[in-house]
């Protein structure tokens, strides 16, 4: 099996039933920070071992952001959005 059918303990995920969870886990977390702030995640995926996602930014600023882990990625939003913080 490759991509999506192992997690990275190795073990299959038969219908991709942990990546879709940990995904929403991640997007969750995103959106706990930004919708407080006028923004939000509405996809979370992975490329490469990285979490990539699409975010929006009041009514006109959309994007996409990576990184290695959920904070690296609110890194990027700040950056995008704000110039960096």
């Amino acid at each position: 099996m490759v991509g999506r059918d192992l997690i990275d303990d190795g073990e299959p995920d038969p219908g991709n039933l942990r990546y879709y969870a940990r995904m929403r886990d991640v997007r969750d977390k995103l959106n706990s920070i930004l919708l407080p702030l006028g923004g939000r995640v509405s996809y979370v995926g992975t490329c490469v071992r990285s979490i990539t996602v699409i975010w929006f930014y009041g009514k006109h600023q959309t994007g996409w952001a990576g990184g290695p882990n959920p904070d690296a990625v609110l890194d990027d939003i700040y950056r995008q959005v704000f110039g960096g913080l």
